[in-house]
């Protein structure tokens, strides 16, 4: 009898285990920032091929983001964190060029963010 209980229980093993050859997905981390906004309104003639899986198939700061029609690589809108406040009683002596347009414009974990008088590169928190 005991060939018989350890046929059955292999059996069973092997009917709810489901498939051997598929393994759970890794968690995955993808590149910093967030993908733009997808206009929903906007007509897509017709589904388009992905230009990417994950944001490693994208170059440089590109992420791989859905568009309206496929996932396509796209420049991030901004990095994780938030600004410095402003301190709008502090003076302005005079309009300053801006030192940069968007996040990435800046290095490491620095973010575009508005001064009084400019834009520039600040710490984040």
């Amino acid at each position: 009898m005991a060939p018989v209980k350890f046929s059955v229980l292999l059996l069973l093993m092997l009917c709810c285990a489901g498939d051997p050859t598929t393994a759970a997905p890794s968690k995955y981390i993808g590149k910093p920032g967030t993908c733009p906004t997808i206009n929903w309104f906007a007509p897509c003639p017709a589904p388009l091929p992905n230009k990417c899986s994950k944001d490693y198939d994208c170059p440089d700061k590109q992420k791989c983001c859905e568009d309206l029609c496929n996932y396509q690589c796209s420049d991030v809108v901004s990095k994780p964190g938030t600004c410095p406040t402003i301190n709008w009683f502090a003076p302005c002596p005079a309009p300053l060029p801006n030192k940069c347009s968007k996040d990435y414009d800046c290095p490491d974990k620095q973010k575009c963010c508005e001064d009084l008088c400019n834009y520039q590169c600040s710490d984040v928190y």
